[in-house]
């Protein structure tokens, strides 16, 4: 199998950005908003216009609309995906579709002309969003007015997050239905930890650490965080759920768990720090090895989750758990750090 070398003075199509962009639309996924969702893709790719739809019985309907005029995103959701042409070559395409890719045609268009030529657009990205089952949940559309403003780059980046985005589509669960059956589960508001209905206690949440970071994560927006947790009882699988309705309060839901992938501890930690965006050398400072055993450990890590590169390992870990974060505040690996600027504080 071909990996991506994980160094990253290699010509690897993604960057740093690319990578926390990758976290965080991982972890925005599940919020309320799909607006959250559009607004750190645009922040992230420079994207003037950007439109997120839903698809529901062969029809699409707009979820999040940026600084699109109101013809342009009529014609995106009305219009392109039903086209014999480009709506075919759209919903059928494994990846995102450049609007200057060869034999396209779309800078000649009847649709250019008469909509997104006299709307300021000069370039742009489309793409159909498919669930892990394959099945149609929406679409992704970014304009520029700056020609060539998207490349290769942007159409791997998005096909790497295209299972993600399509959960943007989706309404987001209630919080009792985020926690995972069989968990043991309580509720920390505060200093306090109390039980919860039907749920045996989490043992975790006696941890101060935990609880701290049950703390620290109700100040945000994120709805839901999974991770890895070392305790004298051996891991557990954790997961922290903002209460519906209260802004101060997290369930912490936990279960016992091996490490997953036949990863060790030392890469549990790795990966940790490269999900948080660090380059090897910082991975290194971090943990204190030297940058030879950092890119080890990384390509280790990829060849374990099959992942192509870095960008891939990062989304996996999160979406997947394989992380374990700080309650310092400080450190590389802390809640803050590994999800980003994207977080907003209440």
């Amino acid at each position: 199998m071909s990996l991506i070398r994980p160094d990253e003075e290699t010509a690897s199509v993604f960057n740093h950005m690319d990578v926390r962009l990758a976290v965080s639309i991982g972890v925005f996924v599940d919020a309320k908003s799909p607006a959250e969702v559009l607004k750190v893709i645009v922040e992230h790719t420079g994207a003037e216009m950007a439109q997120l739809d839903t698809w529901n019985g062969g029809r699409a309907a707009p979820l999040a609309v940026h600084d699109c005029p109101a013809e342009v995103s009529r014609v995106l959701s009305e219009e392109i995906p039903h086209d014999r042409f480009f709506g075919r070559h759209l919903l059928a395409a494994e990846s995102a579709c450049l609007s200057d890719d060869p034999g396209l045609g779309f800078g000649s268009s009847a649709y250019f002309r008469e909509c997104f030529g006299p709307a300021g657009v000069a370039a742009g990205v489309a793409m159909a969003l498919h669930d892990m089952s394959g099945r149609l949940a929406g679409l992704l559309y970014l304009a520029s007015t700056r020609p060539g403003h998207f490349g290769e780059r942007h159409r791997v980046l998005f096909g790497t997050l295209m299972p993600v985005l399509a959960r943007a589509a989706a309404p987001p669960a209630p919080s009792a239905e985020l926690i995972p059956r069989g968990y043991a589960a309580s509720r920390i508001r505060g200093d306090l930890v109390e039980t919860t209905e039907f749920r045996q206690p989490a043992k975790v949440a006696d941890d101060p650490h935990i609880r701290e970071l049950a703390r620290r994560f109700a100040r945000h927006s994120v709805p839901y965080l999974q991770f890895l947790w070392p305790s004298e009882d051996g891991w557990f699988d954790v997961v922290l759920v903002r209460e519906t309705g209260d802004w101060q309060a997290t369930i912490v839901a936990c279960r016992p768990t091996d490490l997953p992938w036949r990863l060790t501890h030392r890469e549990i930690e790795v990966l940790t720090t490269l999900a948080a965006g660090a380059t090897n050398r910082q991975i290194a400072s971090t943990l204190s090895i030297s940058e030879r055993t950092a890119m080890t450990h990384v390509e280790n890590i990829l060849q374990k989750l099959s992942a192509p590169g870095r960008t891939a390992a990062a989304v996996r870990a999160v979406r997947e758990g394989i992380i374990v974060p700080s309650a310092d505040p400080a450190s590389p690996g802390s809640l803050e750090r590994l999800l980003g600027p994207y977080l907003t504080g209440r």
